[in-house]
């Protein structure tokens, strides 16, 4: 059975004390998603993914859930790690999804359509139980072919511009974070689609490095530095490290269409 770090587990055992002070008797659970669940949190880089389920979602209960994050942000250090969603139980089932309430780890809420395919394949075979029904009791439907719809909107889409950005329109301060982003991500994607598992973005760049050409290792290890937090100068210029990060999303956006057709 997985376990959480400490460090989540501080986070979460704040979340759930203020969450069920704010809602008293309004949750029906609790559970995580993302790196945790998957084996490997990074509280460096990581966010701290979590679903939770309420009985009632309106009006009256959107003010409560915007105080449990204001509270949050004022007594834990490390709350701004949070985000995740808040959906009903009866929205669950995939014929009845509607929009949950979302939370960025920027601070932000927003109404968002309940199609990430993405966040439910990981809830329904990775998912761990923080408060509530074990996660196995949630109707969760998610099946491969819905994973694989939803990398390819997101090559298409997101990748596709991410890829043809003009280097210099992207700001300096954040070239470590594309880098390790861009390179990381799309490891994860081509091992997910080539095994048929979920991991993480460390677990993926480590995959790939036995799957790549030599020329490529260069930008993965740059990217899995990053990524650990490794105080290493980096041989490239700031605009060379963009310009080979998106020469590699462009190649592993080739190497995942096959997986897609």
């Amino acid at each position: 059975m997985k376990a959480m770090t400490e460090t989540v587990k501080r986070v979460m055992d704040s979340y759930c004390r203020v969450l069920t002070d704010e809602l008293p008797g309004q949750v029906y659970g609790v559970y995580l998603y993302g790196s945790t669940a998957l084996g490997h949190h990074n509280p460096r880089r990581s966010d701290i993914d979590f679903f939770t389920v309420l009985c009632s979602l309106n009006q009256h209960t959107l003010p409560r859930i915007q105080a449990v994050h204001e509270r949050l942000l004022m007594e834990n250090d490390l709350a701004n790690k949070l985000e995740g969603e808040y959906s009903l139980l009866s929205h669950i089932p995939k014929e009845r999804r509607q929009k949950w309430y979302r939370y960025t780890s920027m601070g932000m809420f927003e109404w968002e359509d309940m199609d990430n395919h993405i966040t439910w394949y990981q809830l329904k075979h990775h998912g761990m139980t923080v408060w509530g029904p074990d996660v196995s009791a949630l109707a969760i439907e998610a099946d491969w072919k819905d994973l694989r719809d939803i990398t390819r909107r997101n090559l298409e889409g997101y990748w596709a511009k991410q890829a043809n950005r003009k280097p210099e329109t992207i700001d300096p301060a954040h070239v470590d974070e594309a880098v390790e982003f861009g390179v990381l991500s799309l490891c994860r994607m081509y091992i997910s689609l080539e095994t048929g598992e979920m991991v993480t973005k460390e677990r993926g760049g480590e995959m790939m490095l036995t799957r790549l050409p030599d020329s490529w290792h260069p930008i993965v290890k740059e990217a899995l530095r990053i990524r650990e937090g490794q105080e290493v100068l980096s041989p490239y210029t700031a605009e060379e490290r963009i310009v080979l990060t998106q020469s590699f999303i462009r190649y592993m956006s080739e190497r995942c269409s096959p997986f897609l057709n």
